[in-house]
């Protein structure tokens, strides 16, 4: 993964289940991978650490706590959606790395608000990373002073 490159895991029942949020994701410019289960997720997570996760998958007893401890401490967030009536509800489960379960829920126009602010953090701290761990450009060498060259003009003898 180059540094600019964010990466999104969408888990949902079909690879298609977010159609319109890869599109949504490519002028995001992150790349994403698709689980169609918590356990095809599980196996994405072991190859390539995410740095966002987002469930349409109906949240399982011990599936949501799994998928958080296992992104525990990255850098990763962690979000999933839960159906209501006429859309969804977004509940985040971790926030870069840290455990949010019981925060307020977010409506899907909410949700991309947050999502574009977590998305702008995260370019933030790696901008921030490539200037720390980037090499100290050494000093210019400084020209010696060169000493005068003291010009003669002799006279022609008359």
């Amino acid at each position: 993964m180059t540094n600019g490159d964010i990466c999104v895991l969408l888990v949902g029942e079909t690879t298609n289940s977010f159609r319109r949020l890869k599109k949504s994701l490519g002028r995001r410019h992150c790349r994403y991978q698709t689980a169609t289960s918590y356990e095809e997720a599980h196996r994405l997570i072991g190859e390539e650490m995410p740095d966002f996760v987002l469930s349409a998958l109906r949240p399982r007893p011990g599936a949501i706590s799994s998928i958080t401890e296992r992104l525990s401490g990255s850098p990763a967030s962690f979000y999933y959606a839960y159906p209501v009536e006429d859309g969804c509800w977004w509940l985040p489960a971790l926030r870069r790395g840290e455990r949010c379960l019981g925060a307020p829920a977010l409506r899907s126009t909410e949700f991309t608000r947050v999502f574009d602010s977590v998305l702008a953090e995260i370019r933030a701290a790696r901008a921030a990373e490539e200037i720390r761990t980037a090499p100290t450009p050494r000093p210019a060498r400084r020209a010696k002073p060169r000493k005068p060259v003291l010009l003669a003009y002799e006279k022609a003898a008359s």
